[in-house]
Parts: C-alpha cells; sequence; structure tokens
C-alpha cells in the first residue's frame, strides 16, 4: 500500500504553559516545547521540538480535530470527530498527561455539525465550543452552562441572529466576559 504522508493540521501556543499542541491529520495529538537551545547538531534535520502524543485515537470518532489549552487548571482539550471533548491534565512538562474527563456535545453531531472552534476563557473557567449549528459553553470540568440548540432557529433567522445559529471561529474579547 501507499503510505499517506501524516501532516500537521492544527497549532495551538499557550504562552503561559509555554506549550503547543499539534494535532496532525492522522488524529493524533501532541505535546510539544521548542527545545531551549534549538536543535542539537548531531541533529540531521535539526530536530527544533520536544513532545510526545498524548491522544491517540481508539477509533474514526476519536480522532482530534481541535485543541485548547487551559493554563489556569493545566488542562489539554482536545475535540474529537464524533463531537466528543476529551479534556486531559498535563502533570508536568515530561510528558506525563492523563485524561481528565470527557464532554459530551449538547446535541447529536446532526444537530450540532462538526466542531468549529474550542477556546477556555482568558481565566480558565469556561469551555466554548463553536458548531456548524450552534455554539455550547461548560464550566471548567464539563457542567453544562448553556447552548444555543435549544432556540427557535427560525425565528433566529428570521431575526438575523446568525451568531445563535452557526459558529465558524470564536475568540474569547472583553476580558474574558464575551
Amino acid at each position: 500500500g501507499v503510505s499517506k504522508k501524516v501532516t500537521v493540521t492544527e497549532m495551538v501556543y499557550d504562552r503561559a504553559m509555554n506549550i503547543f499542541i499539534w494535532v496532525t491529520s492522522d488524529g493524533h495529538a501532541y505535546s510539544m516545547q521548542r527545545k531551549p537551545d534549538g536543535a542539537s547538531e548531531s541533529d540531521d534535520p535539526p530536530k527544533l521540538f520536544k513532545g510526545v502524543c498524548f491522544h491517540t485515537p481508539a477509533n474514526d470518532g476519536q480522532r482530534a480535530m481541535k485543541a485548547a489549552v487551559n493554563a489556569r487548571f493545566s488542562l489539554l482539550a482536545v475535540s474529537c470527530a464524533s463531537g466528543e471533548i476529551i479534556v486531559y491534565t498535563a502533570k508536568d512538562y515530561a510528558g506525563n498527561v492523563v485524561v481528565s474527563h470527557t464532554v459530551q456535545a449538547p446535541a447529536s453531531a446532526a444537530t450540532t455539525g462538526k466542531i468549529t472552534s474550542i477556546s477556555y476563557s482568558p481565566d480558565g473557567y469556561s469551555l466554548f465550543v463553536g458548531f456548524e449549528q450552534g455554539w455550547a459553553n461548560w464550566s471548567v470540568f464539563g457542567r453544562p452552562v448553556g447552548s444555543s440548540f435549544s432556540v427557535d432557529r427560525e425565528m433566529a433567522e428570521a431575526n438575523g441572529e446568525n451568531w445563535l445559529t452557526s459558529v465558524s471561529a470564536a475568540c474569547w474579547i472583553g476580558g474574558g466576559s464575551d
């Protein structure tokens, strides 16, 4: 068979933890750090990063798609193709990363669509997830806070409230209040 080249499809950097999360085309997620001294002279080609794979998909639904870092609680969140979000605890910088908890999608994949965006609030207490057909918000350890999936979609569309019916990208503004 022909081997398929694996590429990095998503790269997230967190300054406070000085950590990168790489999501690859084969559905894995890696915790990476830049080598402090660059590359050693014996590396050919030079290796500028070191890290470990912390998410290996057990099936196609667990393929990693997006990632987010929560420095306050040392959490690494990985959204999966199924709509599930697996949250890991980074116990140290040596690659000791273990599952903390799982966050279930607020509705079926047919209702939500794929995850388009995932991010923690600046204070670390909230996880926001954008979907093709809405959004949802959870507390840091996975309690549902709210979502747009209970709104009347026809009314929202008639009123031009597109922020209720689809998210393509999201970021926190106003000190994390919005």
